[in-house]
């Protein structure tokens, strides 16, 4: 087997954050108390190209209902972060942290019956792009001329929605061409209605949220690699900082010396996520929660533990004995070669 490495990091939070727990609520999110290991990626790969003075990365504006790997813009994906090929995060975690609720206000669509926090919901864009997607496929579509020249004579700001047959229902339905604006708050009188003058999209109201975050003073992130000198890039963004999981910001406080992680054999107490194995042996009753992960080739989701459960098995240990990770663990997120 080869050597393993670890590289700690501290993450100072400025504010409440929140990790959207899976499966999705369209009126409940929920948030982890941790950082998940996507998340975390996410987070150090774009610290990285601050450091170097890149451009943050933009998503594509219409979106696939395949994943496409080269959109993955996180640090085991080598087609998007070459320099870390070989380097995997497990996660960041808080020595104590509470959870509290929030209620807020977001947007429902009466006709789909879901709220604008969820991906199923149509994103607002500007009348190029819904050209754009129609264009490139005009073959398929239906009187693309007529839709086309609709859609031209509509106003900036109108749904879009992830399919062609999602935007020819919309286009060739009873609804206005000319989508109007969500109205301000400001401007919606006490029993709702809205003031004169304003106007809107009727098939919108306005939806309570009840929003989790979680508050702690700081979380020790872990990455590891089989090479060394591959954790030598994270010494560098100490101080960097950006925006992480669906709300808050977050800054790297502190970067500990790598060290050499050594194989082990017991009952331990794990320091990251465990996931669920029908070979681990867990001393005791663990909740297990559904969390994506990356495979190597796209993201999977599987059922994995918090972190501070005790486990029978292999294990890797730091020198000084004060961090443990599961090998369970390391397999899973493709961490051994």
């Amino acid at each position: 087997m080869k050597l393993l490495y670890l590289k700690e990091l501290e993450i100072t939070p400025t504010s409440a954050l929140s990790f959207r727990k899976l499966p999705m609520s369209h009126k409940v999110i929920s948030s982890y108390s941790f950082v998940p290991p996507t998340v975390l990626s996410g987070f150090l790969y774009r610290l990285i190209r601050l450091y170097h003075g890149k451009a943050m990365p933009k998503p594509r504006v219409f979106k696939n209902d395949e994943p496409v790997i080269d959109e993955y813009f996180i640090l085991e994906n080598p087609l998007t972060s070459p320099e870390t090929k070989g380097v995997f995060c497990l996660g960041a975690y808080p020595a104590c942290s509470t959870n509290f609720t929030s209620l807020r206000m977001g947007y429902q669509d009466l006709s789909l019956g879901i709220t604008f926090a969820s991906d199923l919901v149509p994103f607002r864009r500007n009348r190029d792009e819904i050209l754009s997607l129609l264009r490139s496929n005009s073959a398929k579509i239906k009187d693309y001329d007529k839709i086309k020249e609709k859609i031209e004579g509509a106003r900036d700001d109108y749904r879009y929605y992830k399919t062609v047959e999602n935007i020819l229902q919309f286009y060739e339905g009873k609804s206005s061409i000319s989508e109007r604006m969500i109205p301000d708050h400001s401007r919606l009188n006490k029993r709702g209605k809205v003031a004169s003058g304003t106007t809107y999209d009727t098939k919108i109201r306005r939806a309570p949220l009840d929003w989790e975050f979680t508050v702690a003073n700081s979380y020790q992130a872990y990455l590891v690699s089989e090479n060394k000198d591959f954790l030598s890039i994270f010494d560098d963004i100490q101080n960097y900082g950006y925006k992480i999981g669906k709300e808050g910001f977050a800054y790297i406080s502190d970067v500990r010396p790598t060290q050499e992680l050594v194989p082990q054999n017991g009952k331990f107490r794990s320091s990251t996520i465990i996931p669920l194995d029908p070979n681990a042996r867990y001393a005791n009753q663990i909740k297990f929660e559904l969390l994506y992960f990356f495979n190597g080739k796209s993201f999977s989701k599987g059922m994995f533990a918090r972190e501070g459960h005790e486990v029978t098995g292999d294990f890797f240990s730091t020198p000084s004995n004060h961090i443990h990770i599961p090998k369970i663990t390391l397999t899973k997120l493709g961490c051994l070669s």
